[in-house]
């Protein structure tokens, strides 16, 4: 509860960053890339999960309540990625997560999972409304957080309401 308070108190601070600070991967542990070899068929996949009705949520709750929420789509992600997979708050209304796929189709129902559990969250009558951009970044290759970052920024303006996850 608190570390989710710190996050949304310094989440003020972050739209005060450049657009290139924003794409940061100093959050990003991308050490555990070196545990998966070439022989090893799975792709790395970097989605921006947004809520996209997060100031209309800000504007009805207090901070707390708001605590709350952020608060329960972080541990609703958290419990459901893998050992080697990884989540960041990286504004105050989005999240990156990192997971590992086999393809495109499995990446995609890992997402759509994601974004259909978060939608299904409540808290004094407000729901969350997600949408997920992804970033295909084959392992094989080098591993730029920057770049993956504004490909799924790329894909996440594609989303709509009838199609949550959009992968680039």
């Amino acid at each position: 509860f608190f570390k989710a308070r710190y996050i949304n108190k310094n989440s003020l601070n972050n739209k005060k960053e450049t657009y290139q600070n924003r794409y940061s991967s100093n959050k990003l542990d991308i050490n555990f890339l070196n545990k998966f070899d070439e022989t090893q068929k799975e792709d790395l996949y970097l989605g921006i999960v947004e809520v996209v009705n997060f100031s209309e949520i800000e504007s009805s709750l207090s901070e707390e309540e708001l605590d709350i929420i952020n608060s329960k789509i972080s541990e609703k992600i958290i419990n459901y990625l893998e050992k080697d997979e990884q989540v960041y708050k990286n504004d105050k209304d989005e999240y990156i997560i990192v997971i590992f796929a086999k393809d495109e189709k499995q990446a995609k129902h890992k997402f759509m999972y994601i974004a259909n559990t978060l939608n299904q969250i409540s808290y004094e009558s407000y729901s969350p409304e997600v949408v997920i951009g992804v970033s295909n970044c084959n392992i094989s290759n080098s591993f730029n957080t920057y770049e993956a970052q504004k490909i799924a920024r790329n894909a996440l303006d594609l989303t709509s309401k009838q199609e949550k996850v959009v992968i680039k």
